[in-house]
């Protein structure tokens, strides 16, 4: 070990482990202060200056165990980093009101072009033409268009600002996004299911993620794109 390096900064770098900038500096803070309220102590129960260290240290308990259960209380490194994306999106969609309005005309647009397809689909029906199967599969996508830009362009502009409207819209998402699913495939179920894991894990690994933010931060200081 480095003579600049202490015991202690070694259980910090251990315990910090993963944690973000501000959760880690918060960590080193209150560690700080508890060593050397702990070292004091034992200095003046009559210890010499290593003894009081290495009971200031044990004191601390295990790093390992100490970082498990910051990461589960404190904001992780992936977290920050999320928490971060999501704000410099919505600051860039919402920016100016021509993207703001973008983020409606795109679902509307695709929306009207699947009920575009969808009729002219109905009206060639009875030929069975090339071009019947043609506007079926453009509705089908179309749909899928429309349902997807939806939920993660024109949503945002919702009034959803409370724990409980955000339940709702969690909930109608994931309804929306299996329904995606089962359009494209057409109700194989078996395969959607596997394209809904293979396809959409980064979907679930960002809500998973916002889950944990939305339990470490109180619901008063939540981000807009937290409650989505």
């Amino acid at each position: 070990m480095s003579a600049n390096v202490t015991a202690l900064d070694v259980w910090l770098a251990r315990a910090t482990r993963q944690l973000s900038a501000d959760s880690a500096a918060q960590v080193r803070s209150e560690i700080a202060q508890h060593y050397e309220s702990s070292r004091e102590a034992a200095i003046a129960s009559g210890k010499s200056a290593d003894e009081a260290d290495r009971a200031a240290l044990a004191a601390l308990g295990d790093a390992k165990d100490a970082n498990c259960q910051y990461r589960h209380v404190l904001i992780t490194r992936n977290e920050a980093r999320i928490l971060r994306s999501s704000s410099r999106e919505a600051q860039f969609f919402c920016a100016t009101p021509f993207r703001k309005s973008l983020l409606v005309a795109v679902p509307v647009v695709a929306a009207i072009c699947a009920a575009a397809a969808y009729a002219f689909a109905t009206v060639t029906q009875a030929f069975a033409t090339h071009a019947t199967s043609t506007a079926v599969l453009v509705a089908r996508i179309s749909v899928v268009a429309a349902i997807l830009t939806t939920l993660f362009f024109a949503v945002p502009l919702l009034p959803i600002y409370t724990p409980w409207r955000a339940r709702i819209y969690r909930a109608a998402k994931w309804l929306a996004i299996a329904t995606v699913v089962m359009i494209i495939f057409d109700g194989d179920r078996l395969y959607s299911t596997w394209l809904f894991l293979s396809c959409f894990w980064v979907i679930a690994y960002t809500e998973a993620t916002r889950m944990s933010l939305r339990r470490k931060i109180p619901a008063a200081n939540w981000p807009k794109h937290l409650y989505l």
